[in-house]
């Protein structure tokens, strides 16, 4: 279940932007007490100042299309048996972005469902002032 829910450093940026939500799980942005920096914890309780909202994925894509008039999905470009993706942001412009993983190594190279969508999660958050 753990994959349903953003990466640490996307859920510790999110936040940042001034993302709110209901919740099933955090994280820890500090080792403390018996919780590990990075870590996912279950729980419906109130949240303490060392523990950031760890949201599943369809929050972060509702948040950016209610909030922020941004859509963000992942698009497949392969149709072989390990298929493809990249990430896609269409903003409140109607300007769309196509989002490579491996572009930080200088390669166009497309990736898994989920690497396409942290890095179209990633250009997103850069499009969005903080609230």
């Amino acid at each position: 279940m753990k994959e349903l829910f953003v990466p640490f450093e996307l859920a510790v940026k999110l936040n940042k932007k001034g993302y709110e939500g209901r919740y099933l799980a955090f994280y820890a942005i500090e080792n403390y007490s018996v919780f590990k920096k990075g870590e996912l914890y279950f729980t419906g309780g109130k949240l303490s100042d060392n523990q950031v909202i760890a949201p599943v994925y369809q929050q972060v894509i509702d948040w950016f299309r209610e909030k922020n008039n941004i859509d963000v999905y992942a698009k497949r470009i392969l149709l072989k048996p390990h298929s493809s993706f990249i990430g896609i942001v269409n903003d409140s412009e109607n300007k769309v972005y196509e989002c490579y993983p491996n572009i930080d190594r200088g390669v166009y190279e497309a990736g898994t469902y989920y690497e396409s969508l942290n890095k179209a999660i990633e250009e997103a958050l850069r499009l969005i002032k903080k609230q």
